[in-house]
């Protein structure tokens, strides 16, 4: 938890030992880390089995470096996270490849919100997986124009804001009534739709004004190209505006990563990413997550395999509790 929940090296955790009286040597700590977590690696395959069974799933991706011989390379973090329960699974990788959400989403069938990034579209080119582009990526590219145009000027980028801007309000507006997935469903084809069909005709026209390089061109050329992915949120209330669910869970390994630097193997990555997704399943659902590695790992030895949903988070029932 210290590692993996606080983000402390092993180095700082051996030396907060060492002061209370206790000297443990760091490759001590390293193999405990290293067990443990392999030990709870099924926990992490069976969410991810559930997870793809959800209609619904959030992906992601951040860079992380793994030490190899004196020096260091860049792999990848990934991450799927759904919300019905809330489940977030971590993948480690040598690399960016799509061959690697390929193969972890193998047999899934449903939505995938995701940035869009090329290699998520050897998922969706059978069809059986359909893409939910994120309005939050596309917003970004306006709003990085708008903050550096000059004080007071209004431009393109602000007119594309405000076009975004409504399409938020409706989300706020159907978070404020607690509306049902028809009823969030219903709302969006009202109102939404409209919106998405004045915004789109708005860039269209805008984009024969404007020479193809210019930043606001491109970012124009962005939401165009994505467009079917990008309307596709209204057609299900299940659905979300934007991937803001998959890059909040990205959040916690990015502040590990300043603190611990790189990983030390590639199987100290998987190792990392099955923890990560047990701690960071434990904060979905308000569970403490120190609490819950305790509970688990002492009755992992003498749990069936068949008995295995009976560990997982959303299934844990903490002494006490």
């Amino acid at each position: 938890m210290a590692k993996y929940g606080y983000h402390l090296p092993l180095y700082r955790i051996e030396q907060i030992f060492a002061h209370q009286g206790v000297p443990i040597a760091r490759t001590t700590l390293c193999d405990w880390v290293i067990q443990s977590g392999w030990q709870l690696k099924p926990l992490a395959e069976r969410m991810l089995a559930l997870l793809k069974q959800q209609p619904v799933i959030f992906s992601d991706d951040t860079t992380v470096a793994v030490q190899d011989r004196g020096k260091t390379r860049e792999t990848r973090f990934w991450v799927y996270a759904g919300h019905s329960p809330p489940i977030v699974v971590y993948d480690h990788t040598e690399t960016r490849a799509g061959k690697h959400p390929k193969a972890k989403l193998e047999g899934y069938r449903g939505y995938l919100q995701a940035d869009a990034y090329a290699g998520y579209d050897q998922i969706f080119a059978a069809g059986k997986v359909l893409e939910v582009a994120c309005w939050a990526h596309a917003r970004r590219k306006f709003f990085d124009i708008a903050r550096q145009a000059e004080a007071g000027k209004r431009i393109s980028a602000h007119e594309a804001l405000e076009f975004i801007g409504r399409l938020y309000a409706i989300e706020r507006e159907a978070k404020e009534q607690q509306l049902d997935a028809e009823g969030i469903r219903k709302l969006r084809q009202q109102q939404a739709r409209p919106i998405l069909a004045e915004f789109k005709a708005w860039l269209e026209d805008r984009l024969r004004q404007l020479a193809p390089k210019t930043p606001t061109a491109q970012a124009i050329g962005y939401a165009l190209k994505n467009w079917p992915a990008l309307e596709r949120y209204t057609e299900d209330g299940r659905l979300e505006i934007d991937n803001n669910r998959s890059e909040r869970a990205i959040r916690p390994l990015t502040i590990g990563r300043k603190n611990w630097l790189f990983l030390g193997s590639p199987k100290g990555g998987q190792v990392a990413a099955t923890v990560f997704s047990l701690i960071q399943t434990c904060k979905e659902l308000g569970i403490n997550p120190e609490a819950y590695l305790k509970d688990v790992l002492t009755r992992l030895p003498s749990t069936k395999q068949k008995d295995i949903d009976s560990l997982l988070p959303h299934n844990c029932k903490l002494p006490g509790a």
